[in-house]
């Protein structure tokens, strides 16, 4: 058995135990290096593997750990070493954008998305809206949906805050309002999917516009019961929550310059299909 094929076998034996026991292992290990051969410091090598670590962990939709960076001198000799450990989650199966069959989306991103979180104008909200997404990306457990639901909203209002205001653009209005205008400037759809039959329901009932209304008069419906919807919310709740999940994963794409393919969530698909993401071709 070759190299690669001793490689793939233990991967695919490391990846056979996380899905038959869950927990957590070391799945990959990564090397670091200037493409000139030069040395960098400590410094920029621990912001790189923070930034890395918020790369992939969008990218499985889940807080995706790295640990034990190593840092070597010309001479091959260990000058560093952390043992601290990154945010993470137990292995688990989560929606999410990515496809792992299309590993090179990775790399197509990885420039936009440290460039996104590190804009002076909307970066940091580009990071926050990253963190409460993966919050909120497990939403048949800890808080539930409902609860996920809205955690998701407060990550896009404050995204479309950050955001439309480092553009210049206002920032004015109730919650759906900023969302859509967010979702507009960015080229995403915010008519509600038709896999959405709930959502759509209510929307044929007068409840509400749109999908941007939609979530935030679900979430609206969670958090003040007093007020009753023209639709019952209870069976809106998983696909607001799941229709949130989809504009974040494509703002934060959006906001990193990305224009290649995805997987969907808004339909059961099977590894490997994806999509074009829908400002594809279009001016930023």
């Amino acid at each position: 058995m070759g190299h690669r094929d001793a490689g793939r076998a233990r991967h695919e034996a490391i990846g056979g135990g996380l899905k038959a026991a869950g927990g957590y292992a070391i799945t990959h290990v990564a090397r670091v290096t200037r493409i000139d051969g030069r040395t960098f410091s400590i410094g920029n090598g621990e912001r790189l593997v923070a930034l890395f670590h918020k790369l992939i962990s969008f990218a499985a939709g889940r807080w995706t750990a790295v640990f034990g960076a190593t840092g070597v001198n010309v001479a091959g000799e260990v000058v560093y070493e952390e043992w601290a450990g990154f945010p993470s989650t137990p292995w688990g199966g989560r929606q999410n954008w990515f496809d792992e069959h299309h590993g090179e989306a990775l790399s197509d991103l990885f420039a936009g998305f440290i460039a996104a979180l590190k804009d002076p104008g909307y970066g940091a909200a580009i990071s926050a809206a990253n963190y409460w997404y993966l919050r909120s990306n497990r939403g048949g457990e800890a808080a539930g949906a409902d609860g996920s639901l809205v955690l998701s909203q407060a990550a896009l209002e404050g995204l479309a805050a950050g955001y439309l205001a480092a553009l210049g653009k206002p920032t004015s209005g109730n919650a759906a309002e900023k969302i859509r205008r967010l979702l507009i400037e960015m080229a995403i759809p915010v008519s509600i999917p038709k896999q959405f039959v709930n959502l759509r329901s209510g929307q044929r009932k007068g409840a509400w516009q749109d999908g941007p209304h939609a979530i935030t008069k679900v979430r609206n419906e969670l958090v003040h019961p007093e007020r009753r919807s023209l639709m019952p919310v209870d069976k809106c709740v998983v696909e607001a929550w799941r229709l949130a999940q989809w504009y974040l994963e494509l703002a934060i794409l959006r906001a990193a310059g990305y224009a290649g393919k995805y997987s969907s969530r808004l339909a059961s698909r099977w590894v490997g299909e994806v999509e074009p993401v829908p400002w594809a071709n279009k001016s930023p």
